[in-house]
């Protein structure tokens, strides 16, 4: 009875385990832009991103990471809600030197 009871407790388990997995959002990054600017006196760059929700709706976690050579990376990351089937465009402003070589990269992933 008890060796019933554990294996009905384990497909259990597995259900609900795989319920979450299939219920969850899939972000997907259709497209990236960084682009260097003035605000007041101070020199930014601004990336901008276009996120898409493949799957289920719910929160995404979206990260960036800037780096000008030579300087420590810089990271910022911003936890969206996005609906089923929906593209959301967000924007994360970095305090950078102007004329830097900057490299970007945006990654999205469900939380």
């Amino acid at each position: 009875m008890n060796k019933k009871i554990m294996v009905v407790s384990i497909l259990i388990t597995i259900l609900v385990l795989l319920s979450g997995c299939v219920s969850s959002p899939k972000p997907v990054v259709l497209s990236k832009n960084a682009e260097g600017t003035m605000q007041g006196l101070n020199s930014v760059t601004i990336v901008t991103a276009d996120i898409e929700n493949q799957g289920e709706s719910g929160d995404v976690l979206v990260k960036v990471e800037v780096k000008a050579p030579d300087k420590e990376p810089m990271n910022q990351q911003q936890v969206t809600y996005i609906e089923k089937g929906m593209i959301k465009k967000l924007s994360f402003t970095f305090d950078t030197e102007f004329g830097d070589n900057i490299y970007y990269s945006v990654t999205a992933e469900p939380t």
